[in-house]
């Protein structure tokens, strides 16, 4: 169940901020509710999820540190499994792969399809993190990919971000494929680096509340729950509290 529900995110099925509830999941996969209840608990524990009163979980929103936090550290394994690929170029089962994905990705560019493009954007990274040969790097590169911060960026990704992603795509594959692994490390550290900032200029109603604002949010009984702009305000007060 919770790579069900996880590829329901993935896929789109199942949207940030959207509402998860025990007795849905039971009619569409015919399991038991103590077995929902423990998926759902073990999405709650590693931060998919966010747990509610009752029977159900909201999917849970990044806030905007989150999401600069996220890159900080796709940045350096990123990095690291680039030049990973770089050092083992010789695996040529692999190079026809990225090319069609170029392809793939010209295209999508082409037509201004973000979510399509970044579908395919996902396989290229999670591509030549296999190719580095390090399965824990690409274990933990997966679990900061998330499908949340993937569907944010469908929103907001332009056909200008699209080519400049594209033409760093390329120049990172040109690096692994000529076997030079501080150009590789190189280059997709620029490239995490650029989709961050892309993130970092989306507007402010795009990203979830704190932490424990946005379990607040998710626990409170219906009729009694705070409004996003007040609980951002309550979130303000306390961080220009600590910064004092």
């Amino acid at each position: 169940m919770v790579e069900y529900i996880r590829g329901a995110i993935r896929q789109g099925r199942l949207r940030p901020g959207q509402r998860v509830r025990e007795r849905e999941l039971t009619d569409a996969c015919g399991v038991s509710r103590s077995a929902i209840r423990e998926a759902l608990q073990t999405l709650s524990t590693d931060g998919t999820l966010v747990r509610e009163h009752g029977h159900s979980a909201v999917v849970r929103q990044f806030t905007r540190e989150e999401v600069w936090w996220y890159h900080q550290i796709r940045e350096v394994l990123e990095g690291l499994g680039a030049a990973l690929a770089a050092g083992r170029s010789e695996q040529v089962q692999h190079h026809a792969e990225l090319v069609e994905i170029d392809k793939g990705l010209e295209a999508f560019a082409a037509r201004g399809d973000s979510e399509g493009f970044l579908q395919l954007n996902y396989r290229f990274h999670m591509l030549i993190m296999a190719m580095g040969g390090n399965p824990l790097i690409e274990r933990h590169v997966e679990m900061t990919r998330t499908a949340q911060l993937r569907m944010l960026a469908a929103r907001f990704m332009s056909p200008e971000d699209m080519r400049t992603s594209l033409l760093e795509h390329r120049e990172i594959t040109r690096a692994i494929l000529s076997g030079d692994p501080a150009a590789a490390e190189a280059a997709m550290r620029k490239h995490i680096r650029g989709t961050r900032r892309i993130f970092w200029a989306m507007p402010e109603s795009s990203f979830g509340l704190v932490g424990e604002d946005q379990v607040k949010e998710a626990q409170a009984t219906p009729g009694k729950s705070r409004t996003r702009s007040g609980a951002r305000k309550d979130a303000r007060r306390r961080s220009a509290r600590r910064e004092r």
